[in-house]
């Protein structure tokens, strides 16, 4: 039942369960964070800006879970294993992205051979300043993993059934 050695539906689901993780992290950090309003939060002046920045999340995010999908997709398991631990990796990853963001750890300017170096551009100060990490790491990340887990399962099944064809 796994796709063997077909690596261009292999492929095409890891392009899919990428494209989920854009599309839903997108939408749960506009939802959870209270953003679906016409009203902008502090640092920004204009929605645009607001979104800009919520789609650069999500495509750091998308970015990161690469390696999960690719792994466990790539083995040759059945298409629900798979689909958790593609599940469970986006989580994983999602969380450390969070933890990460945080002002304690990297959610700051640092100082590197000399150059100052900002972290705002991967840690918006709206998103994972003082307790607003947590929004991340507990509704925005079990969201996307989940609902990622769902689409790599029905992706594979798919994919597994066009492969018989």
């Amino acid at each position: 039942m796994d796709l063997g050695d077909a690596p261009k539906l292999r492929n095409l689901v890891v392009a899919i369960a990428c494209t989920s993780v854009f599309a839903i992290c997108t939408v749960s950090v506009f939802y959870f964070y209270g953003l679906h309003g016409p009203a902008t939060l502090y640092p920004y002046t204009a929605q645009s800006q607001q979104t800009i920045v919520i789609l650069r999340i999500a495509l750091i995010a998308t970015i990161l879970s690469f390696l999960p999908f690719w792994f466990s997709i790539r083995r040759k398991h059945r298409p629900s294993t798979s689909a958790l631990w593609s599940g469970f990796g986006v989580l994983i990853v999602l969380v450390l992205y969070g933890l990460s963001g945080c002002r304690g750890i990297l959610g700051r300017s640092i100082e590197v051979a000399g150059w100052h170096v900002s972290t705002s551009f991967f840690f918006p100060s709206l998103f994972f300043s003082e307790f607003n990490f947590l929004t991340f790491i507990c509704e925005v990340a079990p969201v996307t993993a989940g609902f990622t887990g769902v689409i790599v399962y029905s992706s594979l099944k798919s994919a597994v059934s066009l492969k018989r064809q």
